[in-house]
């Protein structure tokens, strides 16, 4: 006989996220969840070039199911909890998915491979499909803001841990699970919470397959408790539950109020870096930098001082003078950033590719920084730095960001028809985006699933 589900701070939680009616959502909730999984779709095709989307791709490839899941952007279907793995790891790959700054979680490379996964297997409206995404960003939010500290941070992956339980309420909703199988599902989900930090100091591609793990784990668990496993109905509150492993557990009442009037995922920016959202404050301050006082030749510099908010400094690889051996490493690396910015006079992908440019090398070890009082307080609301570089004739120059500048709605729009192009004709990406983009009126999401699905155009150095 299954377990009830205890009137706790877990199940009355769930029973509030799996109510979350899309009726009475309003419009901007609703746009703001087109845009992110525009912007995930986005992250998925540019995602495509790299080996370890390629990787990925492979392995679930040798295991085809004709009834299963998309990988998107190809013809390959497999089960649903490996289609969400090998979706977000896909995404991941292009490193800027979307960001919620207050608890350092990269929610949508779990959100949405979840939801298109569940969706795959259970039909419903476009609206109803981004209310599910919305309660797990909810979900997300809501436990991220009482766990992720700077102990927390230390040594646990936001995104995997907090992946677990967002994860798992999407997955609820789109399968249409009943309030007490869905706190069931939430707990087998969080007792896979995990992610460690030790690839910020190897510089390796671990954090790629963190956001995976927590995808595969909730459809899993939803797909368990649809049929009748039970879990611990207290996982959150209780005494061996979350909280008191990663947290606070004196605070658990708090996981039952919204933090205001917005819902969580309206707190999420997007990435203009392909890069740490830590570093993305240093890498426009040294463009801006650049655009006040033009080129500057390495052999000219004699240091380059980078201040910066304490959280930045203090996130695991993101202080690192090199030398940088890999993409991954130096995605993280604020010398890095700022010296690759300064020797190159840009900012885009290749900044990251190409670690190993001599210029930015030379210019590395001249890279110090700190933490600034200023940029702290402003944080997370503002993330600011400041990059002062000192010639050899001995002038001090400065750039300076108070905030990193907001990436657009229209500039997701305008990056989503980028990568997707480079897979596929214009018309097609132009066809996905008004579908993505006009999905709260949609009755059915067969026709977006038709429009991502390969195969395309491989993507150019896969």
């Amino acid at each position: 006989m299954r377990g009830e589900s205890a009137p706790g701070v877990t199940s009355t939680l769930v029973g509030e996220l799996m109510a979350l009616d899309a009726g009475p959502l309003d419009g901007r909730s609703l746009e703001k969840a087109s845009l992110c999984l525009l912007d995930y779709l986005s992250c998925c095709f540019a995602g495509q070039r790299f080996p370890w989307a390629q990787q990925v791709i492979a392995a679930a490839a040798q295991w085809p199911t004709p009834t299963g899941a998309s990988l998107v952007g190809t013809s390959i279907r497999v089960a649903p909890a490996e289609a969400a793995y090998a979706n977000s790891v896909m995404a991941v790959s292009a490193s800027r998915t979307d960001m919620h700054p207050a608890i350092t979680s990269h929610v949508g490379p779990v959100a949405f491979p979840v939801a298109l996964a569940c969706a795959s297997i259970h039909p419903l409206s476009g609206r109803e499909f981004l209310a599910a995404c919305i309660a797990g960003y909810e979900a997300e939010g809501r436990v991220g803001r009482i766990l992720v500290n700077d102990h927390f941070m230390r040594h646990h992956r936001a995104t995997s841990v907090l992946g677990s339980i967002g994860g798992a309420i999407v997955a609820a909703r789109i399968l249409g699970l009943s309030p007490r199988d869905a706190t069931h599902a939430l707990s087998i989900s969080a007792n896979t919470a995990s992610g460690l930090m030790e690839w910020a100091h190897t510089g390796d591609m671990d954090l790629l397959y963190q956001p995976a793990n927590a995808a595969r784990a909730a459809v899993g668990a939803a797909l368990l408790a649809r049929v009748g496993a039970t879990s611990s109905p207290s996982i959150l509150e209780g005494p061996g539950g979350l909280l008191a492993a990663f947290g606070d557990v004196t605070r658990a009442d708090q996981l039952l109020a919204r933090w205001s009037d917005r819902y969580e995922i309206e707190y999420v920016d997007f990435k203009a870096v392909p890069a740490c959202v830590f570093v993305q404050a240093a890498a426009f301050a040294a463009l801006r930098w650049i655009e006040k006082h033009g080129a500057v030749r390495p052999e000219d510099v004699e240091r380059i001082e980078l201040r910066a908010f304490d959280s930045a400094v203090a996130y695991p690889g993101c202080n690192d003078p090199g030398p940088i051996r890999g993409t991954q490493q130096a995605r993280m690396s604020l010398q890095f950033t700022v010296a690759s910015v300064l020797a190159q006079g840009r900012l885009n992908d290749r900044n990251f590719a190409e670690y190993d440019e001599p210029r930015t090398t030379s210019l590395l070890a001249k890279v110090r920084i700190s933490e600034a009082a200023t940029f702290s307080a402003a944080y997370p609301a503002k993330q600011g730095a400041e990059v002062e570089v000192t010639l050899c004739r001995g002038t001090a120059l400065t750039g300076r960001v108070d905030e990193v500048p907001p990436v657009t709605a229209e500039r997701v729009r305008q990056r989503f028809i980028e990568s997707a192009s480079a897979l596929m004709e214009h018309e097609r990406a132009a066809a996905i985006e008004e579908e993505v983009l006009g999905l709260a009126a949609a009755p059915s999401l067969q026709p977006l699933f038709h429009l991502i699905a390969g195969p395309f155009r491989a993507p150019a150095g896969a």
